[in-house]
């Protein structure tokens, strides 16, 4: 066997094993999403709420970007790093807006926020912004909540039917390349 044919070989069980992986993780990443889904009534049932108010000891900042790819609003704790991640999609008027992107000028004083399985939501707000010196809160009903819930479930299923079908994909491969290994380490 030349050496031509021994990089060949490494290179095409090196393909072989990353399109195993990939296909692993999406079957993993479909077992866990329709678990999600499957549990989201009790998620909602087991539901919590995290508060968390600045005091002399710490500093609570809001940070927001609602430009891809991470839209995400962040309750950061000064100087140690993020706390709390919510998603923007629900915030785009109120938290989310292009005058605060990567901006940390909005001091919280207290935030309550409610958890949801792996889901977080904004429940009520208060910040001072050290930039116009201007007192904002805000706060969402219950309603609004479910709500914003019940519309990521949705969408979680749309993603999930993406997800199923690359994972069905990705099983065949494998099965073709199980069937017939010699032959493509050989080709």
């Amino acid at each position: 066997m030349t050496m031509h044919q021994t990089v060949k070989k490494i290179f095409r069980f090196s393909v072989a094993l990353c399109i195993f992986v990939i296909t692993a993780a999406l079957v993993m990443t479909c077992l866990v999403k329709t678990q999600e889904i499957l549990h989201a009534d009790r998620d909602y049932q087991d539901r919590k709420v995290l508060d968390y108010q600045t005091d002399h000891d710490r500093q609570y900042i809001l940070v927001s970007n609602n430009q891809k790819p991470d839209q995400a609003a962040l309750v950061v704790l000064k100087d140690h790093g993020y706390v709390a991640k919510v998603a923007c999609v629900h915030y785009q008027k109120t938290i989310c807006i292009d005058d605060y992107n990567l901006f940390s000028t909005r001091y919280i004083q207290q935030v309550s926020l409610q958890a949801i399985g792996s889901h977080l939501y904004f429940r009520t707000i208060q910040w001072n912004d050290i930039k116009t010196s201007q007192l904002t809160s805000l706060s969402w009903s219950e309603q609004d909540i479910q709500q914003f819930y019940q519309n990521d479930i949705t969408n979680l299923k749309y993603i999930l039917g993406a997800l199923i079908l690359f994972s069905m994909i990705g099983i065949y491969v494998c099965y073709r390349l199980i069937r017939n290994f010699k032959q493509f380490l050989e080709r």
